[in-house]
């Protein structure tokens, strides 16, 4: 039997880095859900550099969050 993969969302995640509190580095992030499948990494990235500008603390890491689908096929 083979095994097919669906892909079901893809997401962009930022991460913030908000300083140390009790000597630990304090990270939040924040997924924008719903990317078109047809998404450049450019497309992505431009996002995430233009999100970045409207908030504080800027972010640090952007990543492309894809949740998928493992189907076995007869």
């Amino acid at each position: 039997m083979a095994i097919e993969r669906n892909v079901n969302s893809i997401g962009m995640k930022m991460v913030s880095n908000y300083g140390t509190v009790d000597g630990e580095v304090l990270r939040k992030s924040k997924t924008y859900k719903n990317v078109k499948a047809a998404a450049t990494d450019t497309a992505i990235l431009a996002t995430y550099k233009a999100l970045d500008g409207l908030q504080q603390p800027t972010a640090e890491n952007c990543y492309v969050v894809t949740t998928e689908e493992l189907v076995e096929t007869v």
